[in-house]
């Protein structure tokens, strides 16, 4: 997957979505995935977002 994500095409088309990709150990997801429910979760919960 690093390798994956280096490449210059898929990085490209990463910035051009505005997505940040990131790499690592799965530990390191979990904290990242943690981290964005702690800061994202009482927003959703606020504004009763929804998926579509």
């Amino acid at each position: 997957m690093q390798r994956i994500l280096a490449l210059p095409d898929v990085r490209e088309l990463f910035e051009r979505n505005l997505i940040q990709p990131a790499g690592g150990s799965s530990e390191a997801f979990g904290r990242l995935i943690q981290s964005e429910f702690r800061k994202w979760g009482p927003v959703i919960r606020y504004t009763g977002a929804k998926p579509d």
